[in-house]
């Protein structure tokens, strides 16, 4: 779909959890293991980096929202280290239990993914497997079948599907559309008669809704939604982290005003998978993020954010490998989980140098 794959899975887990409704029987506890994200591949312990990020417990799309805060795309893929430590990861008493592995590649640390299915075996009980494939070659995509159920998909949009399928006891497909009713106001005021746009997070073309005393009425499916929201002096204000979910038909959502922060680069082009450092002054009080993305990208999309302290100050990321045009994202954090935007700086992440000293 043009996004990282790493952007791609932490969009997808998010919405496919927003699209269970936590008090239906039928909907499972869900837990979330990581593999690989806290070491580099150059350090001797990368093949053990997997860590229990959040127990199998019953769905709470709060605490998912931030489950990837301090994870990056980085060190080696243990995928049969991972897959054996999740399966002693269920609480007791255990019924059905299921581990849904998803990969962008095959296992790396020099074992056989067919020791997953005899680890399996060895388990009190039936564990079942089922793997879902980003953008895999079709020789791994075989190799997977082979072991267990295995679906590839190429875009977020399936990703959501897929893990639908691979998590639910019984799949029920995506989440159809719902009438909503949104009230915007700001400040407390009731926003005048403008226009908003309603984008999702997985794609698909947006929505444009009439804002009537400040309500919308749409129908919308279930999942994360980004707003741009007209105002007086033509701009559009621009909204995130509006969560619609399938218990759920009414919503208030209050635009506190907030003044801009600023932000600098420091160096201005840094390179490739070295640290930026990011400058700030003007954040607000309560919850503020530093998010890093492609430049351009949705306020959902981004490759790392750290969450920041005081009204100024500065914060270390680490860029992706790959050179990029990027910008860097000051964000405020609502009480109702909405994402503002108060400051970005653009830059451009430079290929690393090759270098040869002759004696």
């Amino acid at each position: 779909s043009g996004r990282p794959r790493f952007v791609a899975v932490r969009i997808a887990l998010e919405e496919f959890i927003l699209s269970l409704d936590p008090a239906d029987p039928a909907t499972p506890e869900i837990g979330l293991r990581t593999v690989g994200g806290f070491r580099s591949r150059t350090e001797s312990e990368a093949c053990e980096d997997t860590r229990q990020v959040l127990p199998v417990a019953a769905v709470e799309p709060h605490v998912w929202r931030n489950s990837f805060t301090g994870v990056f795309p980085q060190g080696s893929r243990g995928l049969v280290r991972a897959v054996v430590q999740a399966a002693g990861g269920f609480p007791e008493p255990a019924g059905q239990r299921r581990i849904v592995v998803i990969t962008a590649g095959d296992e790396e640390c020099h074992r056989d993914v067919e020791e997953v299915a005899a680890a399996l075996e060895d388990e009190d009980g039936s564990i079942e497997l089922r793997i879902i494939g980003l953008r895999l070659d079709p020789t791994t995509a075989a190799g997977f079948k082979e072991v267990a159920p295995t679906r590839n998909v190429a875009d977020t949009a399936h990703l959501v599907e897929a893990l639908s399928w691979a998590v639910m006891p019984s799949d029920p497909g995506p989440g159809e559309p719902q009438k909503c009713e949104f009230q915007f106001t700001r400040g407390g005021e009731t926003i005048p008669q403008t226009e908003a746009v309603l984008e999702s997070a997985v794609g698909g073309e947006p929505v444009t809704v009439s804002l009537e005393g400040g309500t919308a009425r749409v129908r919308l499916a279930p999942g994360r939604y980004q707003a741009a929201i007209g105002t007086a002096g033509g701009t559009a204000e621009e909204l995130a982290g509006i969560s619609v979910t399938r218990s759920q038909k009414s919503y208030e959502i209050d635009i506190s005003p907030a003044a801009e922060a600023t932000l600098e680069i420091d160096p201005p082009t840094p390179m490739a998978g070295d640290t930026v450092f990011i400058q700030y002054w003007g954040a607000p009080t309560g919850t503020n993020w530093m998010a890093l993305g492609a430049a351009g990208a949705p306020h959902f999309e981004y490759f790392a954010r750290v969450r920041i302290a005081g009204s100024r100050g500065e914060i270390g990321i680490r860029l992706p490998a790959s050179p990029f045009i990027l910008e860097a994202r000051l964000v405020h954090e609502h009480d109702n989980g909405l994402l503002q935007v108060l400051g970005r700086v653009g830059f451009e992440s430079r290929k690393p140098a090759a270098t040869l000293d002759l004696p």
